[in-house]
């Protein structure tokens, strides 16, 4: 679980931190609960399980979910 959990972790963070795309279409994201936790609560990114949440205007929706499929997100 630690492993798994860990390798995931790193693509999230490696994906947030090339959020220019989001920037570049006007989309803000806002880290929150696991990776957010992650980062500031547990001593270990392999000890949070975490996923990914965009919150976005309505009308950004489809921009966003566009966005996020071409950085690997289903």
């Amino acid at each position: 679980m630690y492993s798994s959990a860990w390798m995931q972790n790193q693509k999230i963070f490696k994906n947030l931190s090339s959020s220019r795309l989001f920037d570049q279409a006007e989309i803000p994201i806002v880290v929150l609960k696991g990776a957010c936790f992650a980062l500031t609560i547990y001593p270990d990114i392999g000890l949070r399980p975490m996923g990914i949440w965009i919150y976005c205007p309505q009308s950004k929706i489809s921009q966003a979910v566009q966005i996020a499929k071409m950085t690997g997100y289903v």
